[in-house]
């Protein structure tokens, strides 16, 4: 049995920082990430919004067979790694387990976005499996204010096919994504905390993409992940669009009515005072 080792389970969300949160983990000495930051597992399997991920892995762990594995790209090789874990779950704990054999290695994980679906009986099953191993499942959850998590999808969306785009543009897709059921998982804050309360109780770590990237925040994860602070390059920000055109103040009121009930939740959660001052738009 592996004591005192800690798997993180990332739950997302999209856009709020969990590419910088992986690089600053992955670059620690007591940290061991595994070959990539999200591995589309559970949520693959589970999550029927999702499925294109399991698609996906299925495709280039085809193309990596047909190649050849010497000749395949990285990404296709690992797909073959995540295909496996797909077919037999038990690999998939075995990966992570093996990832903490080493006395200096202390935290694992798997920061996927898309894991902010999974349901109770699936976060149920991953925290099972991990402890029957003397592993704890530390969950950790992003969020951010839903209309500039919505802002920065659309620029995403946007940047993924080399198109500058007008503000005009970015408006008319956020309001066709607000209502896509992808969208709607995505930013279903209250559905996830729920989720993750119902499983874990309080021990799981909930931050802000407004506060992540300060001292004071990374000290407190180091705290929950019972590890010694080492700080991080705060000013650094991965996936950056150039493209920064302030919303307008009536765009931006009517997509928070969209979100009503997800910043009401929140703020009964954290304290409506307390959410105001992270979410500089939001007044309960």
């Amino acid at each position: 049995m592996i004591e005192n080792k800690q798997f993180i389970l990332g739950v997302g969300t999209q856009k709020s920082g969990t590419t910088w949160l992986w690089n600053y983990l992955n670059s620690r000495s007591d940290v061991d990430m595994g070959f990539m930051k999200e591995y589309h597992i559970f949520d693959a399997l589970t999550v029927p919004d999702f499925i294109g991920f399991k698609h996906q892995v299925e495709r280039n762990a085809y193309k990596c067979m047909n190649d050849g594995i010497g000749l395949a790209k990285l990404k296709q090789r690992n797909s073959l790694k995540r295909l496996a874990f797909m077919t037999d779950l038990n690999l998939y704990y075995d990966y992570f387990c093996a990832r903490l054999f080493s006395n200096d290695i202390k935290v694992t994980g798997d920061l996927t976005p898309a894991y902010c679906a999974l349901s109770v009986n699936t976060l149920q099953h991953i925290k099972a499996n991990f402890q029957e191993k003397g592993i704890k499942v530390k969950p950790i959850f992003l969020i951010r204010d839903p209309v500039d998590r919505l802002y920065s999808q659309t620029k995403m969306q946007f940047r993924n096919f080399n198109i500058e785009p007008t503000i005009d543009e970015i408006i008319e897709i956020m309001h066709a994504n607000i209502t896509s059921k992808v969208t709607i998982l995505r930013s279903n804050y209250e559905l996830t905390i729920s989720s993750l309360v119902k499983v874990f109780g309080d021990d799981f770590f909930l931050a802000f993409y407004e506060t992540l990237f300060t001292p004071e925040t990374i000290k407190d994860l180091c705290t929950f992940l019972e590890i010694e602070f080492v700080s991080a390059d705060y000013k650094t920000k991965q996936n950056f669009s150039k493209v920064n055109f302030e919303l307008p103040t009536q765009v931006r009121n009517e997509l928070m009515v969209e979100y009503k009930s997800t910043y009401y939740f929140v703020g009964n959660y954290i304290g409506q005072d307390k959410l105001k001052q992270i979410w500089k738009h939001y007044s309960p």
